[in-house]
């Protein structure tokens, strides 16, 4: 990891963890913008209305109910989530996501499922086959 990831990430989790008393959409954590090419940048800054750097859980309506740059987990999670996006910045070792969620199945039992999400368009975006989940953990993390 060079010293220029190696901080970026360290900062996130310091971020991450001064913000953790916030509420979930509270926890997002800034990033720089994508260098320019050519005049033009090589990832949108914002996509769906996830910061670049940043994986976000959308609610039924479309609105951001979560976003982080950063290793996240609880025990309890959170509920609502219907659709992802990935907007990772390309780093290898660190721009996939593992997700963990729980589907309820209505008898106050669940089922835990398990995504890892690539980055970007298409493949970052993607919904829970038309189901609300719990959000259990978001863990950056390298190829699928």
């Amino acid at each position: 990891m060079s010293m220029t990831s190696r901080a970026l990430k360290l900062l996130a989790i310091a971020t991450f963890t001064t913000a953790s008393s916030m509420s979930l959409v509270g926890t997002a954590t800034a990033s720089p913008q994508p260098p320019a090419t050519g005049g033009a940048t090589v990832q949108p800054s914002t996509s769906h209305g996830c910061a670049y750097g940043t994986f976000c859980v959308y609610d039924k309506d479309g609105n951001k109910m979560f976003a982080t740059a950063s290793d996240w987990s609880s025990s309890t999670g959170f509920f609502g989530g219907y659709s992802y996006f990935n907007n990772a910045k390309p780093m290898p070792g660190y721009d996939h996501v593992d997700l963990t969620y729980r589907w309820p199945l209505g008898d106050g039992r669940y089922v835990t499922g398990r995504r890892c999400i690539h980055l970007g368009h298409p493949e970052g975006l993607g919904d829970f086959d038309q189901d609300e989940v719990w959000i259990m953990q978001v863990r950056w993390r390298g190829e699928c």
